[in-house]
């Protein structure tokens, strides 16, 4: 009983000093930091995803593991076009280096079922031993 009241008193105490001190916790979101530039590429975000860029120059973000095109609206797109068209060179070292979508895709193989082997026929002679 004598315990009880103690780490009861003990909470109190301590929610009141909480209290009484103003103490205020506040949660901001978390930021990741991501390697931003490499041999003289520096990234570009559309709507929070990495864009990249095909052989001809489109960018092009991933959605849900699928392949979505910037549209031509986006306010970089201008700039992030003339950047790849300048600094080309760059870019495919960092896609190479960082980048390279290789885990995007599962290579899946269809299980053929073996051939059932035929067995020859047997022999029978004609003459009875």
């Amino acid at each position: 009983m004598r315990r009880s009241l103690f780490t009861l008193g003990m909470i109190a105490v301590t929610s009141l000093t909480m209290f009484a001190s103003g103490c205020v916790l506040t949660a901001r979101p978390a930021t990741v930091s991501v390697e931003a530039s490499y041999g003289g590429w520096t990234s570009y975000y559309y709507n929070g995803s990495l864009v990249y860029f095909d052989t001809i120059g489109r960018p092009y973000y991933y959605y849900g593991g699928r392949i979505m095109y910037v549209p031509s609206t986006w306010a970089s797109y201008n700039v992030a076009l003339a950047n790849w068209r300048t600094n080309r060179v760059a870019y495919n070292r960092w896609h190479a280096r960082y980048n390279a979508p290789r885990y995007r895709t599962v290579v899946r193989r269809p299980l053929v079922a073996p051939r059932p082997r035929t067995r020859p026929a047997p022999v029978r002679s004609r003459y009875k031993r």
